[in-house]
């Protein structure tokens, strides 16, 4: 009997566009839920295609962020970021996503945040420089769990009241002003180069 059954506590927490998603699932789920088992291992598979890359690619693509200029490398991982969302919207508007491309979606978030990560961490270090970078990864990583905090509640109002499909829109409008901004700045390897 149901009533007679011990269900184990499930926990489930989500980072929108961009950041990590964790999810916990303990017994029998699907039945506690209400769920299908391929939404279960997709959730695992969100947390393990958001992490892995950070494991094996971050020293890769802190190298890369150390060559090149570490704005444009964000660029691309917006770009990234910016074509997921995009394809999440058209799979949810024309009603055709399969497992597969969630799959594939989330596997190029993940390699986009691995991407962005070294990048933007050495455009701190370029914006204040040495002596005020203290402060500043400071004030990052208080603004990254603001963020981390704060963005699945506006992406879950932006899905709520815009719908699914043009929720992920708005999602890509997003991103634009921090592209611009990117192209405007003077700080980036070159300057990195001139002021060593």
């Amino acid at each position: 009997l149901a009533e007679d059954r011990v269900v184990p506590a499930v926990a489930d927490e989500a980072v929108v566009g961009a950041e990590a998603v964790e999810a916990v699932v303990a017994g029998p789920a699907d039945e506690v839920l209400d769920v299908e088992p391929d939404v279960i291992v997709l959730a695992g598979f969100a947390v393990i295609s958001h992490w892995l890359p950070f494991l094996f690619l971050s020293v890769y693509f802190g190298a890369l962020a150390d060559r090149f200029d570490s704005r444009r490398i964000i660029q691309v991982a917006m770009l990234l970021y910016m074509g997921v969302s995009l394809a999440w919207a058209v799979l949810f508007y024309t009603e055709r996503i399969e497992v597969w491309h969630a799959a594939v979606l989330l596997v190029i978030h993940g390699i986009a945040g691995v991407l962005w990560s070294p990048a933007s961490q050495l455009l701190i270090h370029d914006i204040v420089g040495r002596d005020n970078l203290v402060s500043a990864v400071r004030l990052n990583a208080t603004g990254r769990q603001f963020g981390i905090f704060l963005g699945p509640a506006v992406g879950g109002a932006l899905m709520l009241l815009l719908g699914p499909a043009a929720g992920l829109i708005a999602n890509v409008l997003i991103y634009l002003p921090l592209t611009w901004w990117l192209w405007k700045v003077p700080y980036g390897a070159k300057r990195r180069r001139v002021g060593a």
